[in-house]
């Protein structure tokens, strides 16, 4: 996700919204119900970042949110 969002507090706002609206989605395949989540790594942009550098801490962010279990997210500033 791409978002122009950079302010802290409500960035974690939008990705807490995101996860309870995935985390309460029920899915119908081939006749399973099927429950989701959403593991999401966030980072801030700063203006010395450059785009992997930003990508990488997402990335970061993401992984450090697997670690935690599912349907949460990790803001790295």
């Amino acid at each position: 996700m791409i978002t122009q969002q950079t302010d802290p507090e409500k960035l974690d706002k939008l990705l807490s919204e995101m996860c309870l609206v995935v985390n309460n989605t029920l899915l119908h395949y081939k006749g399973n119900e099927v429950y989701c989540s959403l593991s999401v790594g966030a980072a801030i942009f700063h203006q010395s970042d450059d785009v992997e550098t930003l990508m990488t801490r997402a990335d970061n962010a993401l992984y450090e949110s697997k670690k935690k279990g599912r349907n949460c997210f990790s803001i790295l500033p």
